[in-house]
């Protein structure tokens, strides 16, 4: 998947950063979408899940305004 779908090794410094975060997130198939996208259309981005419960998003918030984050969409169960 590092290689494949994320392409790892072309990830550099100037690489924007998409992603979706909530929890759970396993059956969502964006990051395949998107990063197929990005490599089609040669743009130099990622589109990652990253598994995040309500209580986490305060310190991930905080952390991504200081890393070159572009975007993120949200997924979390209404309850």
């Amino acid at each position: 998947d590092l290689l494949d779908i994320y392409r790892y090794r072309d990830i550099n410094q100037n690489t924007r950063i998409y992603g979706l975060i909530g929890y759970p997130i396993e059956a969502s198939l964006g990051h395949l979408y998107h990063n197929q996208a990005f490599k089609k259309n040669n743009v130099n981005a990622v589109y990652v899940k990253i598994p995040l419960k309500l209580s986490e998003l305060q310190s991930f918030f905080d952390y991504i305004q200081k890393e070159n984050s572009e975007g993120n969409t949200q997924q979390f169960p209404k309850n």
